[in-house]
């Protein structure tokens, strides 16, 4: 699971063999996502996968993303 690490490159060299390392095992699905989420019913799937876009979405009066 990547929740909660941070991955810091010593150098330029190492930066891009991490971030290539991510890419490949991101693709190969070997780097499970679970998410979480609160309902206010129960859901008629009660298991399943789903695949759905996110798209970042910054704020005009803040500088943080929302």
């Amino acid at each position: 699971y990547t929740s909660g690490v941070v991955l810091l490159g010593a150098s330029e060299r190492v930066i891009k063999a991490v971030n290539k390392s991510m890419r490949i095992a991101e693709t190969a699905r070997l780097i499970p996502r679970t998410f979480w989420t609160i309902t206010r019913q129960i859901p008629k799937q009660l298991e399943g996968e789903k695949r759905v876009a996110m798209t970042l979405q910054r704020s005009k009066e803040r500088k943080r993303p929302v």
